[in-house]
């Protein structure tokens, strides 16, 4: 019976101890929310591959390089930035063409390394990065 307990709490222990901790974050010196102009928006997709790129979200700037531009359907484009002032973190951005031809913006940054990021929401016809926990989603 002992040898069973003692087996059970090895167990137990080697679980605890697989666990990572947790990442720390990258923009703690953020809002929780920063104001995107869809001006700073559409000019990303003017852009191309290993063109350098600075927008202005909330008074922030976020410099980096395209690092892919892709029009991947007639309603599609896709554009990948690499972050150099955020320590290589990632912006995402995807431009929608409607069916009724309005444009939506939707996109995420985040970096591996850290446990925050931002996600680009929007309300009101007005688009703004929400600051969102990505520990529960990224796994090492």
């Amino acid at each position: 019976m002992r040898a069973v307990i003692i087996c059970v709490f090895l167990i137990c222990f080697n679980n605890v101890r697989a666990q990572h901790p947790p990442r720390p974050n990258l923009f703690d010196s953020y809002a929780a929310t920063l104001d995107c102009p869809v001006a700073e928006l559409e000019k990303i997709f003017n852009l191309t591959s290993g063109q350098a790129v600075q927008l202005a979200f909330s008074g922030n700037n976020f410099t980096g390089v395209i690092g892919s531009s892709k029009h991947t359907y007639n309603n599609l484009y896709n554009v990948v930035i690499k972050l150099a002032n955020l320590q290589g973190a990632i912006f995402h951005v995807s431009k929608i063409i409607n069916t009724d031809n309005s444009i939506s913006y939707t996109g995420r940054i985040i970096n591996q390394k850290f446990g925050d990021g931002f996600e680009l929401k929007r309300s009101a016809g007005n688009y703004y990065l929400k600051k969102i926990r990505t520990d529960d989603v990224i796994q090492d």
